[in-house]
């Protein structure tokens, strides 16, 4: 497991990190999280897998806090994971049985999810979550700018991912300003993730991102709390 350190505005009760799973396999390859929270067509299947990256997270969070540090994680997990009763039900399972303490130190985050996004599609998603996590936030899919739904469910905040590489950073500036103004509207928070350049950390830091991680902020670690030691 790999933990990308997160800038966040304001006090944030401590260090905050992105779970960034990653699957090294014999011939030295990597596979992100992507692809291991991907969903491959059995939905229980994928409930099992992210349910695992969920615990091993919250096990590296355990042993963080038994060492003195305050840690908060952001979690991402595929929707997908949600889309049938019993995927759902792996879920709720895996997620009753954390601590409640350190699950007061989690956000989830939600993605690949439905392109048709209705309200009731999203409650399906969203309600079993509710009785667990306090704080849990969306990552949109491109496009999709119908964020009052997720005002309406309560969640913290939307995250924008600026990590794809050669793009134009002209491009990148447009789409976080767009991305900014629907979420502001919204009373939703900003989260940027992978921000490589400066002028698009400058932008994100004017407009008060609630998170905000990539390069420029940080560099991956094995080891939550290793910033703090620093």
């Amino acid at each position: 497991m790999r933990y990308r350190p997160v800038a966040c505005f304001g006090d944030c009760g401590g260090e905050t990190f992105r779970c960034s799973p990653v699957l090294r396999r014999s011939g030295g390859e990597e596979s992100g999280v992507r692809d291991i929270l991907a969903h491959k067509g059995d939905i229980v299947e994928t409930a099992r897998r992210n349910a695992l990256i969920m615990r091993g997270a919250v096990n590296d969070l355990s042993t963080a806090a038994a060492l003195g540090h305050r840690v908060n994680l952001i979690v991402p997990v595929n929707s997908m994971a949600f889309g049938l009763a019993k995927g759902a039900a792996v879920m709720v399972d895996a997620m009753k049985r954390l601590d409640p303490e350190l699950r007061n130190a989690l956000t989830l985050e939600l993605f690949n999810l439905p392109p048709n996004l209705t309200v009731d599609a999203l409650g399906k998603i969203t309600i079993p979550i509710l009785p667990f996590f306090k704080k849990y936030i969306a990552e949109p899919g491109r496009g999709y700018w119908n964020f009052d739904l997720f005002t309406n469910l309560n969640f913290l905040g939307v995250t924008l991912d600026l990590g794809r590489r050669g793009r134009p950073v002209d491009e990148a500036l447009m789409e976080l300003m767009d991305f900014w103004s629907k979420a502001t509207a919204a009373r939703l928070g900003l989260f940027v993730k992978g921000i490589g350049d400066r002028i698009l950390l400058e932008t994100a830091e004017r407009y008060q991102a609630a998170g905000m991680d990539g390069p420029l902020i940080g560099e991956e670690t094995e080891t939550l709390g290793l910033q703090t030691d620093a």
